[in-house]
């Protein structure tokens, strides 16, 4: 879904693209985000710090399956909320 150009992983430049998609489609009329998401690079930012299990940089498959499933905000942006 993220992973841009299929190396099997996750880049924060790749995850940092799809987050500029996302911010684009959002009304910002209608969408209150905390300081710490309030743009797609402090999105990405927070969303490293907290599953990148190993700091590396790129989010494996298990990392991000992880991740997402244990990140309520990160559940929300995969469905769309």
């Amino acid at each position: 879904m993220y992973d841009i150009d299929n190396n099997g992983t996750i880049s924060k430049a790749e995850l940092l693209e799809i987050m500029k998609a996302i911010y684009k489609l959002m009304n910002p009329e209608t969408t209150i985000l905390p300081e710490d998401e309030s743009t797609p690079q402090k999105r990405t930012d927070k969303i490293f710090n907290s599953i990148d299990k190993n700091h590396d940089g790129e989010l494996t498959l298990t990392e991000f399956i992880e991740g997402a499933a244990q990140n309520e905000s990160l559940i929300r942006m995969i469905q769309g909320k």
